[in-house]
């Protein structure tokens, strides 16, 4: 099966937020 990895944009101050699945090989990269 496969993992996952997201970035979230907080509306209001344009923040970055990463997250990936631990069990798979992966990252998550955002600018």
């Amino acid at each position: 099966m496969g993992g996952y990895q997201a970035i979230m944009i907080k509306p209001g101050t344009g923040m970055l937020h990463g997250g990936t699945d631990p069990r798979k090989d992966g990252q998550v990269a955002g600018y």
